[in-house]
């Protein structure tokens, strides 16, 4: 659910864009934003998706 919010947000954001309703230099900055939020939930998910695997193997 959250990996779908997180894309829902890089939609809007690129559309804000598009519509010139922001600057290049914030678009820049929030894009970065993004990006590192994603990164951060991928690591997070993987992780979950790891300790679940071993869970499994100890049983």
């Amino acid at each position: 659910m959250a990996q779908g919010s997180l894309e829902e947000c890089r939609d809007y954001h690129i559309l804000s864009r598009d519509l010139d309703y922001l600057h290049a230099d914030e678009f820049e900055y929030l894009h970065q934003r993004i990006e590192e939020a994603s990164k951060f939930l991928n690591s997070y998910c993987k992780a979950i998706a790891n300790n679940v695997a071993m869970k499994d193997d100890m049983l």
